[in-house]
This record gives C-alpha cells, structure tokens and sequence, in this order.
C-alpha cells in the first residue's frame, strides 16, 4: 500500500557567497528520489541564490527542454521546492508547522552551510498550473465553453 505522507525532504547546501553548491529533493518517508534527486542541478550549481529565487518556470524549461508533461511537472515542482527551501533558509518567509517548507536543521561543512526542510508538497503542487497555460490547446477549448 502506498504510503500516505506525500512530504518531501529538501537538502541544500550554500557556499560562503550564497551560490548553490548542492541540493537534493527525496520522499521523506522512503528517501526515494523525486524524479531525479537533483534534477536541476546543472542550472542552478554555482549560481547566487538570489538568482535561483528570482528564476522564472518558463526560463527554466526554456533551457532544460522536457520531453514529456510529467518531467515538465517534476522541474517545476523542483523549482518551487527549492525556492520554497532557499526563502526560508535565508529568512525570506516563514519557516512554521503550517508553512511550506519546515528548516528542520542548519549545519556548517567544509563546503558551506547545509540545510535541511521538510516540504509540503500538496501546497507546492497545488500552485502549479496543470499545463503550461493553454499550449496544449485543451485549456482554451474548456474555458470558452464554460464562458
């Protein structure tokens, strides 16, 4: 039977500069990885985090093409988790039980500073649009008839 805790484990590491040295998205309760634990690693390693934050869905798969609606959905889940993550680690939002992303531990390493947060993934999936905004061509069909 699955397992009913949809919560997901954020891992993100910073340099002393703020850049993204490293992050991982995994299922909490399992440690499976979410597609692919760090499915955006190639675009956001070494980049400032406020660069991260500031990333906009569209630039993102503009330059990391998918090939399908369920790796499409996966790198925008990713990009929220990990901008849900990067705001509460730097103290953008809050960080409560009842916010989106849970800090549960800081720690320094020799690569930087290391956080850890639990993530709500039904808030963040519920702020990402099913597709993207009509290009299927089922949106507008459905919407002007319900007009």
């Amino acid at each position: 039977m699955p397992c009913q805790d949809v919560t997901e484990q954020l891992t993100v590491t910073l340099d002393q500069q703020d850049r993204v040295v490293h992050y991982s998205l995994s299922k909490l309760t399992c440690g499976g990885s979410v597609g692919n634990p760090s499915l955006l690693r190639k675009l956001v390693a070494n980049r400032p985090a406020q660069e991260v934050l500031e990333a906009k869905p569209e630039a993102v798969l503009a330059a990391m093409p998918t090939l399908s609606e369920t790796w499409e959905f996966l790198t925008r889940k990713h990009l929220a988790a990990l901008q849900q993550g990067l705001s509460a680690f730097l103290g953008l939002v809050p960080s409560r039980p009842s916010d989106q992303c849970i800090v549960i531990s800081v720690i320094g390493t020799e690569k930087g500073i290391r956080m850890e947060a639990d993530i709500r993934v039904d808030m963040i999936t519920s702020e990402i649009k099913a597709c993207g905004g009509g290009t299927c061509g089922n949106c507008s069909s459905s919407s002007s008839q319900a007009h």
